[in-house]
């Protein structure tokens, strides 16, 4: 048994020390935690940092069954539905320029590892056990090839709303990096795998125990 918080509250820390920076409460020698608050903010998404404290105290093993339920119910049509594109062209064009590899739109997918990257880009993100329904659901050939695009599964009104918002948030942060192994770094930290673990930099730990020491001063309230 032990006392704990809501995994929020480390994003509403790093509201509140911007918000004592912008009241002029921080001393000049905070002033610099004030700018690792807004990285911070940038690289977390909410639902990083609940995955990630969910790692850490086992707790995701209590609500994977029901979320695998829930994401099944909400999210995967059983009968494939009529074609229509969905990856945007930029997807593939950055994988290619982070790579650097040329880039032909008229081919788009380009060499066959893209679509064992898109599986841990894309579909092994959008929640716990969704790729696998998905792979069950399209079959393969006679050679081992998926006989229909995953997407074709998701429905309409809930499925393919939630993966264009993630490729949405995937293509931007293939527009922010530089390579390929910087996107895989800022893709584990702002779109964690369900039960992975959320890498952190030393100086984003180094940071955290500055912004401790800053609530022992009573900076933030």
């Amino acid at each position: 048994m032990a006392y704990g918080y809501d995994a929020e509250l480390l994003h509403r820390i790093c509201l509140a020390v911007l918000e004592a920076r912008r009241q002029g409460r921080l001393q000049h020698q905070q002033q610099h935690v004030a700018a690792r608050c807004e990285l911070l903010i940038a690289a977390w998404s909410l639902a990083g940092i609940v995955s990630a404290v969910d790692e850490a105290t086992g707790y995701q093993y209590l609500r994977a069954k029901t979320a695998i339920e829930e994401i099944i119910d909400n999210w995967l049509v059983k009968e494939l539905q009529p074609w229509k594109k969905q990856f945007p062209v930029d997807y593939y064009k950055r994988i290619h320029e982070l790579n650097g590899w040329q880039f032909n739109p008229t081919t788009l997918n380009g060499p066959r590892v893209i679509g064992r990257w898109t599986n841990d880009i894309v579909y092994d993100r959008l929640g716990p056990g969704l790729r696998e329904q998905l792979h069950d659901y399209a079959g393969r050939d006679e050679k081992g090839r998926l006989k229909h695009h995953l997407y074709q599964y998701l429905t309409g009104h809930y499925g393919i709303p939630e993966l264009k918002s993630h490729l949405d948030g995937i293509v931007a942060l293939m527009r922010a990096a530089t390579n390929w192994p910087q996107f895989k770094e800022m893709l584990q930290r702002a779109f964690p795998k369900p039960n992975t673990t959320l890498s952190m930099a030393l100086n984003d730990l180094d940071q955290m125990h500055e912004i401790n020491c800053l609530l022992c001063e009573g900076v933030v309230s």
